[in-house]
């Protein structure tokens, strides 16, 4: 039985469909997919599959210690906190869109807020959408030049996010009747140091489970996560935090196994 709790659609800055998503992880043997679209919460009932089973799920930003963190929401099951919760974030994604779009035109690249949105499907915009926009119109050569020059750390699309605080984050999913995760540890880069006191303030808040496994890991990060998920006497978490087919490498289900000596968070449903 694979379990996949950590993946993206198109809702927000994912490259399939839920549906078309959903027919992948099914081909690649998935029983229950966590579809977690970012500040975007996706309930069971929004799609049907036949073999794969769909777990409500979604992944919030938030600030801790003035560095953004994702908390993974699992297996919700009241829609009307979590749903105003993220319908505020959206406003602050569309006016940080809008201050992007407004740099960029004074830069002379005309019509960036509409050739993102529609990069974007309109739905939720993000740089990366940005990003494929320069790329069509010629602005830059791929998406790494774009971030390298214009949306990167300290470039002049690097607008703050007006994100919520993560005792916020674990509130709302809590209140959902979800479970707080929280998402890809070592993707902060932050110190040994640092990142214990994040664990140690994010169980204290009602966090409930960390993501061990994120992806294809090293042995030696998961072994390490591992043990800051005992020491802190949380529930392990895993998924594959499948964005799109781009790598051969990364598909749903995709992930290094979870250990044997953690307790898997999807133990409390099944």
């Amino acid at each position: 039985m694979t379990i996949d709790l950590h993946s993206h659609t198109t809702r927000s800055d994912g490259h399939l469909s839920p549906e078309a998503l959903l027919s992948v992880a099914a081909d690649r043997g998935v029983s229950a997919l966590a579809i977690t679209d970012h500040d975007m919460p996706f309930f069971p009932s929004m799609v049907i599959h036949p073999t794969v089973q769909v777990i409500a799920g979604t992944e919030l930003s938030c600030v801790w210690s003035r560095q953004t963190i994702h908390v993974v929401g699992l297996n919700m099951t009241v829609p009307e906190p979590i749903s105003d919760h993220c319908a505020e974030i959206q406003q602050a994604r569309v006016r940080r869109a809008e201050e992007i779009a407004r740099r960029l035109e004074k830069l002379g690249m005309a019509g960036a807020l509409a050739g993102a949105l529609e990069e974007s499907g309109n739905e939720q915009i993000g740089r990366p959408h940005f990003a494929r926009w320069m790329v069509r119109q010629g602005h830059v050569k791929d998406m790494r030049a774009a971030f390298k020059r214009y949306l990167g750390a300290g470039k002049i699309g690097d607008i703050k996010s007006e994100w919520p605080v993560l005792a916020k984050a674990i509130e709302v999913i809590v209140q959902s009747g979800g479970i707080p995760v929280l998402a890809h540890p070592k993707q902060y880069q932050m110190t040994n140091t640092k990142l214990k006191a994040l664990i140690t303030d994010f169980a204290a808040a009602g966090g409930k489970a960390l993501e061990v496994c994120n992806g294809f890991q090293p042995r030696d990060q998961v072994e390490y996560l591992t043990r800051l998920t005992q020491d802190a006497d949380l529930l392990a978490s895993a998924g594959s935090d499948f964005h799109g087919p781009e790598a051969p490498y990364h598909f749903p289900g995709g992930y290094t196994a979870l250990p044997g000596n953690v307790r898997p968070v999807w133990s409390l449903w099944e």
